[in-house]
């Protein structure tokens, strides 16, 4: 079974749409600002888990997933600001220092890219444990030969195709220009 389809396909996009969707909400939420109504939310998730089974049909790099989480979570912290009912300043982020505020970043990066080791870890073995999955026995016999068609008789003799040069068999020397006999 490939990881591209089916099941394995879902559950791989399932955790690479909550991880980016968690950790974004979470920043956002950590950060002061207020999540937005549960309709935005459940629409804004169904976004996210598109794009993620968008991205799950090819096998995925750590690369690929860390531009993917990162670009959720910055899309995503955009969204939240605009459909927040107060704004980051009102929230209490213009208050903070620069300290604070470079911290907080420190740690969602660290926590985006414990995230990103997980899910490319996870990836690696998922893909392993399906290369060494065999087909059952009834999938490897691919489908019966059919038996060949045989002539429907015309009344006609059967006549063996030949091909003669030109001028018989009584012409004597090299063949006309441009006339071989191809057998």
């Amino acid at each position: 079974m490939s990881p591209t389809r089916g099941l394995p396909r879902a559950l791989r996009a399932a955790s690479l749409g909550s991880v980016g969707f968690v950790l974004a909400l979470v920043a956002h939420l950590a950060a002061g600002g207020e999540a937005p109504g549960r309709v935005a939310l459940l629409l804004l998730a169904g976004l996210i888990g598109l794009v993620a089974l968008l991205l799950t049909r090819v096998q995925l790099s750590s690369v690929e997933i860390g531009v993917s989480l990162t670009a959720m979570q910055v899309i995503l912290h955009e969204v939240f600001m605009r459909l927040g009912t107060t704004g980051m300043a009102d929230a209490g982020m213009g208050q903070r220092s620069t300290y604070t505020a470079t911290a907080m970043i420190g740690a969602h990066v660290i926590a985006t890219a414990v995230m990103v080791a997980l899910l490319a870890y996870g990836e690696k073995v998922l893909w392993f444990l399906a290369g060494c999955m065999r087909p059952p026995r009834w999938l490897r016999a691919g489908l019966p030969e059919l038996p060949a068609v045989r002539d429907i008789p015309s009344g006609t003799p059967r006549m063996l195709p030949a091909q003669f040069a030109d001028g018989g068999v009584g012409r004597r020397g090299p063949p006309s220009r441009g006339l071989f006999a191809c057998l």
